[in-house]
């Protein structure tokens, strides 16, 4: 599996699911809210398309930000930001902006989501201090770890805190294999 690729997409279904979607049925009790915007801002091939001709590499979040309203934050799966780095961030962006960090990768791939409480109450500490500009959290899973460790993630799961938005990506081909028990992907989004 050549994760996030395909070759031929002539077989995919792109339709929307009937039911599940209650902002469909009623925009005006449930408005739809999207979010768009890659998952960089430090892109000088934008220099006099989406940035100005002149930006300097300093401002350009506070020019992705009048463009976007999120940022999937990557170097967080590298380093855990500083409180100087939030302040800078928060201070190039309006109060409408999210940022999306990444969990790191010395959580989710060195460690494998076991023995991780104090780099992850870290980590969790200073995404925290995003405040409102704190959007969905991402645990990117490494590609090789599978379906048999779903109780390592159930469990590291309920260790964060319930009021942090989080989106799991699974990325070994055995999430997605179709004699699975979705039933038992499901519970680890209620824990």
């Amino acid at each position: 599996m050549d994760f996030g690729k395909l070759t031929d997409i002539s077989k995919v279904d792109f339709s929307l699911p009937k039911d599940g979607f209650l902002f469909l049925d009623k925009p005006n009790e449930n408005p739809l809210e999207v979010f768009v915007g890659p998952p960089i801002w430090a892109n000088k091939a934008w220099l006099g398309k989406i940035y100005p001709h002149d930006a300097k590499d300093a401002d350009f979040l506070y020019h992705y930000a009048q463009q976007f309203n999120t940022i999937e934050l990557n170097v967080t799966h590298y380093q855990t930001p500083t409180d100087e780095t939030i302040k800078r961030w928060k201070s190039q962006v309006g109060k409408l902006f999210t940022f999306c960090p990444k969990f790191p990768q010395s959580i989710s791939h060195e460690r494998q989501l076991i023995g991780t409480a104090d780099a992850t109450n870290h980590f969790v500490g200073q995404i925290s201090k995003l405040e409102e500009n704190l959007g969905t959290a991402f645990l990117q899973l490494p590609p090789y770890l599978g379906f048999n460790r779903l109780q390592i993630l159930k469990d590291y799961l309920k260790t964060l805190p319930k009021d942090l938005d989080i989106a799991v990506e699974f990325r070994h081909e055995s999430w997605f294999e179709k004699n699975k028990c979705r039933c038992q992907l499901k519970c680890i989004l209620y824990f």
